[in-house]
């Protein structure tokens, strides 16, 4: 399996790539999409293996360095960015395995008492909220 890249260009329109929650998700792989988790977000690096990791799958780190985890036969990463912590994953995941994966890191974090969002992000598709 290839190693991906997650360190991404800074994207400074990002709430238009927003994927809508009525886009059928269910074919896409890791090479579709990211997330952004959204909120004030204070983490020491410490704390990453405990917040930033599922409950649900068995995972470990593959780097001491960057945040690298290897979860199966799948990777993810992620980075703070200006508009939140993004997400990225190997272009083979399935959508509802990484969102599992995302969501119990939201959980987590809001554990710790911080209010944060979870957002899907369409890395080839731009999606406009209708008004």
């Amino acid at each position: 399996m290839k190693l991906f890249t997650f360190f991404r260009s800074e994207r400074k329109d990002v709430i238009r790539d927003l994927v809508p929650d009525n886009v059928d998700k269910s074919k896409w792989t890791g090479k579709d999409f990211h997330f952004l988790i959204t909120g004030i977000v204070q983490l020491d690096k410490e704390d990453y293996d405990k917040i930033m990791t599922p409950t649900s799958f068995k995972w470990s780190r593959l780097s001491n360095k960057l945040p690298v985890y290897n979860v199966g036969k799948d990777e993810y990463g992620f980075s703070f960015e200006k508009s939140g912590i993004e997400i990225t994953f190997s272009d083979t995941i399935e959508f509802s395995k990484a969102k599992q994966i995302a969501d119990e890191i939201v959980k987590n974090i809001c554990s710790t008492g911080q209010k944060v969002e979870l957002h899907v992000v369409a890395n080839s598709k731009v999606y406009r909220n209708s008004r």
